[in-house]
């Protein structure tokens, strides 16, 4: 008995030790990332005097929510998203800020060739056009993250971090992030912002953090040199012919708006789809009893801004609610 006990013991730390050994100490994955970050643009002497004030973060990265496990209505998870997220009271608090501020957002639209209303509405969903963001140190925030997810973080945030610090057009501006190691009013990924950072008001440094003007020029660069067309929206509702196969749905590819008409799809209020060649993907996120979308090239972009097809969705809806009654 005594032996059969001593033997279960040592099992006990044994496997202690080894899930122990398995997982790496902040201090290995640090040293890790150190090493991994070293290229012609980051010398090893300015990587080690960013991670000086690294510290654990062990809040990082935590889930707001986790989408399979909300209860799914007949329609969907769309169904009952959209109207938590794009609410009556943000509708009319998108169309105040848009009315009040047009000098403001002509003067973006003009310069940048991207519609205000996508801008206001990235801010509406992303944030809910909250004055501040959160203060947590970027960096800290982006190597607990790589610590405790691994590849799910890409090296580049982490990277382009370091850069924006050692960068003069930040000012003196501390790097702060939320939970999830995006930055300023709008969420910006640390690499959007790095080659997008824009002091659209002229005061001589770039504040996403704190000024609505650089949030939205950063934000309105990134889409115009990832190719942003002005000339069209982001997509349309439509209705699937009741022959359409659930297969059918697993085509993303992108084809004219004519042949999506050929294929029996219409408007959501039935009438007929033009016979344009813009090229129109179909986005189905609950399936053919769900919302069903086709989406142009500016959804994809908004897509990269969101990393969420509900939450980009939920922009474009949003976009359309400030466009429709016209502002003037």
């Amino acid at each position: 008995m005594k032996f059969n006990c001593l033997m279960s013991g040592l099992l006990i730390v044994f496997c202690g030790v080894s899930q122990a050994q398995s997982t790496p100490l902040f201090s290995q994955s640090v040293s890790q990332i150190k090493h991994a970050l070293i290229s012609d643009s980051l010398s090893k002497e300015t990587i080690d005097d960013a991670f000086k004030r690294v510290k654990r973060i062990r809040k990082s990265g935590r889930d707001i929510a986790n989408e399979a496990s909300k209860e799914v209505g007949v329609y969907g998870y769309l169904e009952q998203y959209l109207p938590k997220i794009v609410t009556d009271d943000l509708v009319v608090a998108t169309r105040l800020y848009y009315k009040n501020n047009l000098p403001l957002l002509k003067a973006l639209e003009k310069k940048y060739q991207v519609q205000p209303r996508f801008l206001v509405a990235l801010w509406g969903v992303n944030n809910k056009l909250a004055r501040e963001s959160y203060g947590y140190d970027a960096l800290s925030i982006l190597t607990s993250l790589k610590h405790s997810k691994g590849d799910a973080v890409a090296l580049e945030e982490i990277a382009s971090v370091i850069k924006l610090n050692a960068s003069k057009q930040l000012g003196d501006i501390a790097l702060t992030s939320n939970w999830q190691g995006t930055l300023g009013l709008l969420k910006m990924k640390p690499s959007q912002l790095l080659n997008n950072a824009q002091d659209h008001d002229n005061d001589g440094k770039v504040d996403i953090w704190n000024s609505q003007a650089d949030a939205f020029a950063s934000i309105a660069q990134y889409l115009k040199s990832n190719g942003w067309n002005y000339e069209q929206t982001w997509g349309r509702q439509v209705k699937l012919p009741k022959s359409y196969a659930n297969a059918s749905l697993a085509d993303t590819a992108f084809h004219p708006l004519s042949e999506w008409k050929k294929r029996g799809l219409r408007r959501f209020d039935d009438r007929a789809l033009p016979s344009a060649t813009i090229p129109a993907k179909l986005v189905a996120p609950d399936g053919s009893g769900g919302r069903v979308y086709l989406t142009y090239q500016n959804f994809e972009l908004v897509n990269q801004l969101t990393n969420s097809v509900y939450d980009s969705i939920a922009v474009g809806y949003l976009a359309n609610r400030i466009k429709y009654p016209a502002i003037n």
